[in-house]
């Protein structure tokens, strides 16, 4: 810590490392975090910026590795994924960043292949449409197109309702 800091200015800092020590975090959720500590406007602004000197605090990284995260353990879209970083208030050129180097590892068509594999083997019986409707609509609330279950669910011969 630079000897330079204002007590506050410490004060700031060092809670923000305690809260980034914990989980990660954007730095909006720093200065809400420090805000409702009443640490003051300057000290906030003073912390987040050290800590992204410091290679703690980096929005674009954070996007990524939430990107990443999510769409390999929960098995979620690039849309869904947009949606929950959009929900963080990150900047949209943050996100569409994240989403793209997302992409370059890993297709949507990959992560939905798995998504419904898992929830097949899960499910008992889908013969019936109402089964099929809920496997479509699982996948869409986990941020799939219509369009690529749909391709998918045909590839593996499974009935789909007219309706889709």
């Amino acid at each position: 810590m630079p000897d330079d800091l204002s007590q506050e200015e410490k004060r700031g800092f060092k809670l923000a490392l305690r809260i980034i020590s914990r989980k990660s975090r954007t730095s909006l959720e720093i200065e809400e975090a420090l805000t409702r500590k009443g640490i003051d406007r300057a000290a906030i602004l003073k912390s987040i910026s050290l800590l992204e000197e410091l290679g703690y605090l980096n929005d674009q990284d954070y996007a990524y590795n939430y990107a990443v995260l999510k769409a390999s353990e929960k098995l979620w879209g690039t849309k869904r994924i947009h949606v929950e970083l959009k929900k963080k208030r990150l900047p949209e050129s943050v996100i569409s960043e994240a989403l793209k180097r997302l992409k370059d590892e890993v297709s949507d068509e990959e992560t939905l292949e798995k998504a419904l594999k898992k929830k097949i083997a899960s499910m008992h019986d889908l013969s019936d449409a109402r089964d099929v409707r809920r496997l479509f609509n699982y996948l869409a609330r986990h941020g799939f197109a219509g369009h690529l279950i749909i391709e998918k669910m045909k590839k593996l011969k499974m009935a789909v309702p007219h309706e889709f």
